[in-house]
């Protein structure tokens, strides 16, 4: 007798130590937060609990909101002092927006970036933000700190939006911001951004819209890592901006900085085949060579750009399949930054 129940507490024991660790590792936070909440294995399939509005798949690292949530069936949330998505160590997060979700957020920033983050999935999502931001990207302030106290350089991140309508208003200062080296790809997306302050702004490491154009501010350009209007001749904020994808196949705006400080933003048009160059500084503006290549990258020619804020015609080469942005920088070498986009089947 006394032998059957050493078996059965030996059992018992046994049994503790392969359920624990599994009990341990379901609830372990996998990086990402909704609405205050911390996600795990245990609540990923339904994260706020109300039948699976928000879920994580933490195979594909993705956070799908999905459902119709609109006019009174929005998402109404508020997180004192926190965000309704936070990013905190999920390096490629993606965020699958399926269907039409709105969400109606009182608190610090909408959406907190810690780590590379695309917002994708074809669906529209609209942020309703009481707070300082919309969506902010940058190095945790574990990192800023760390790098204030080592000298190390911080990560610097990527937002991208990719084939989905965002809407971010509210009243916030800063729609969509970077921090710290940053970047920001819009690719056939429509994004429609209001604040009281600036729209999008701080993506110095890199700025893009492919297969979508710059609507709003009317004469507007991507430029010193921010959508800016220009006002006689130099940049300023813009607190309101609009990107479409109707009609912007084949569209490429970019902006780089060059060695002495000053930022240039262009835009391509292969439909019309032009091009457009706007320095933040007209004074410090230095010619753009755009070099055309055909699919097997034979070089076809150059076309110099000497106007600033202006468009010129007849850039791209008959055959083009690929084009390179070069600016000529003080050595005997042009620099080419982020400079390259292909026009193949536009």
């Amino acid at each position: 007798m006394k032998g059957s129940k050493y078996l059965f507490l030996s059992l018992l024991a046994v049994f503790l130590l392969l359920i624990l660790p599994a009990s341990a590792e379901a609830e372990e936070p996998v990086g990402l937060s909704v609405c205050g909440v911390e996600v795990t294995a245990a609540n990923q399939s339904d994260i706020l609990g109300d039948g699976g509005s928000i879920s994580y798949d933490s195979g594909s690292k993705t956070l799908t909101l999905q459902g119709d949530h609109q006019g009174d069936q929005a998402l109404n949330k508020t997180v004192e002092g926190g965000s309704f998505i936070h990013n905190e160590s999920v390096d490629g997060l993606v965020i699958a927006v399926s269907g039409n979700v709105d969400v109606m957020f009182n608190g610090e920033c909408a959406m907190q970036l810690n780590r590379s983050t695309t917002l994708t999935g074809g669906g529209s999502l609209s942020l309703d933000i009481t707070g300082s931001d919309g969506i902010l990207i940058s190095p945790s302030w574990e990192e800023i700190e760390r790098s204030w106290d080592t000298g190390e350089s911080l990560p610097a991140y990527a937002l991208t939006i990719d084939g989905i309508s965002l809407t971010v208003q509210g009243t916030i200062y800063h729609g969509i911001m970077g921090n710290y080296g940053s970047t920001l790809a819009v690719r056939g997306a429509d994004v429609d951004v209001q604040t009281i302050r600036s729209a999008i702004c701080d993506f110095y490491g890199g700025f893009s819209l492919e297969d979508c154009r710059l609507q709003t501010p009317s004469g507007g350009t991507i430029i010193c890592g921010n959508v800016a209007e220009m006002i006689d001749g130099y940049p300023d904020y813009t607190a309101k901006v609009t990107i479409t994808s109707e009609n912007a196949k084949g569209f490429v705006t970019k902006s780089f900085m060059n060695e002495n400080g000053s930022s240039v933003g262009w835009t391509c048009d292969p439909t019309k085949n032009t091009f457009t160059a706007t320095w933040d500084n007209p004074e410090d503006y230095e010619p753009l060579l755009v070099a055309s290549y055909d699919e097997n990258g034979k070089f076809l020619g150059i076309t110099v750009v000497e106007k600033t804020g202006e468009e010129t015609s007849d850039v791209l080469k008959n055959g083009v399949a690929d084009v390179a942005v070069f600016w000529l920088g003080e050595g005997s070498a042009p620099q080419c930054e982020e400079g390259r986009f292909s026009v193949a089947g536009k």
